[in-house]
């Protein structure tokens, strides 16, 4: 048995073993930098706005809070979606109910803190992250504590859904090129390349992984230990092989 089926066929209390997962205890710190409105792009023609069970709204589908619509699916919507860990809703949950406050939106983010939480920022906060969210995730001079917000359900709909349980393999492409695209736009901000590329990693591995262990390409990067060598590593130890010279 391979450790990604492995990983998949266990059920932790928390996130397994896996790259820093910054909604789990770190994120970015709030930006000065302001984000000036834009008019929200439409959603997509076949949008779907219908969030599952656990309020997870699929790649592509489309979803309406308070006056807007959010395009492109891949976030949270709902009442009830528990932190992975610790206590509260889960940071990237989106709860309709809470208040916005679009006459004072808080487009440079100075009211967030350093851990930013939906059901925890303010109602001009929510209104900004809300307006950036409608405007397709794609303003360059948005504050970085947005990307990180939408970031933190991306992981745990991978980190977290998918060790539950749930079969998200045909979510994945939508996600990774979704991570690609925000490292375009944001990945001047050091910590979120940080926390983004090496999901971007895992995100390939589990694309392109078919439980064969082989000697992984050097890099250049001698401060990092590679993803491809820390699951062959870790493959190697799930099915009890020795490690070979190389």
């Amino acid at each position: 048995m391979g450790l990604r089926d492995w990983f998949k066929r266990s059920a932790p209390s928390a996130a397994p073993a896996a790259p820093p997962v910054s909604n789990l205890g770190s994120s970015a710190p709030p930006s000065s930098v302001a984000v000036a409105p834009r008019s929200p792009s439409p959603p997509p023609p076949a949008a779907d706005g219908r969030a599952g069970r656990d309020g997870w709204v699929p790649p592509g589908a489309a979803v309406t809070v308070g006056s807007l619509t959010l395009p492109g699916g891949m976030l949270y919507v709902g009442r009830q979606l528990p932190a992975a860990v610790g206590h509260g809703p889960d940071p990237a949950l989106i709860d309709p109910r809470l208040p916005l406050d679009f006459r004072r939106p808080d487009w440079a983010a100075g009211s967030v803190g350093y851990w930013p939480s939906y059901s925890d920022i303010t109602p001009g906060a929510r209104a900004a992250y809300l307006t950036w969210l409608a405007d397709g995730r794609r303003a360059p001079n948005a504050p970085i504590s947005w990307p990180f917000l939408f970031f933190y359900g991306l992981e745990r709909r991978v980190l977290v859904d998918a060790a539950k349980g749930q079969d998200i393999s045909e979510e994945l492409p939508a996600i990774a090129a979704e991570v690609r695209r925000l490292l375009d736009l944001y990945g001047d901000n050091g910590s979120f390349r940080g926390y983004a590329t090496r999901f971007l990693q895992l995100l390939d591995f589990y694309a392109t992984s078919t439980g064969d262990v082989s000697v992984p390409a050097r890099t250049g990067n001698a401060w990092d230990v590679p993803m491809a060598l820390r699951v062959g590593l870790g493959e190697l130890a799930v099915d009890g092989t020795p490690l070979s010279a190389d």
